[in-house]
């Protein structure tokens, strides 16, 4: 972060399913950004417990995320949010076009998110 000369920027190395019940990280950060690590109702339990009211998760997805989407709707109300946005990105990578999956946090995640560490990926909400 000093080689960018960013400041108010905090980066976190924890588990989500850690960090999602500290204190220190739960419901503060303005914005979550998630790689395209797991299917996107696992992504809003893991990101939208470390997301403020009124902050965003941004989610990276594939060329055509719209199923994958509408699965997470539900979930996503669940944890306090809602599906505002998915935005094609231009890419350079081997694979092609991108899409950043925008939510919007409106209101508190209820405290028993996230679950446990490897429940979200066995037993996704729906």
């Amino acid at each position: 972060m000093e080689a960018l000369s960013l400041n108010n920027v905090k980066l976190v190395r924890a588990r989500a399913e850690d960090a999602g019940h500290d204190k220190n990280y739960r419901e503060v950060f303005d914005i979550s950004v998630a790689r395209a690590v797991a299917e996107m109702r696992i992504l809003v339990e893991l990101c939208l417990p470390l997301v403020r009211i009124g902050g965003l998760l941004v989610a990276a997805k594939g060329a055509n995320p719209e199923e994958e989407m509408h699965a997470a709707k539900r979930p996503a109300e669940l944890l306090g949010a809602s599906i505002l946005s998915m935005e094609k990105v231009s890419s350079y990578s081997p694979y092609g076009q991108r899409t950043a999956v925008l939510c919007h946090k409106k209101r508190r995640t209820p405290n028993k998110f996230p679950r446990k560490a490897g429940i979200p990926q066995k037993q996704p909400l729906h």
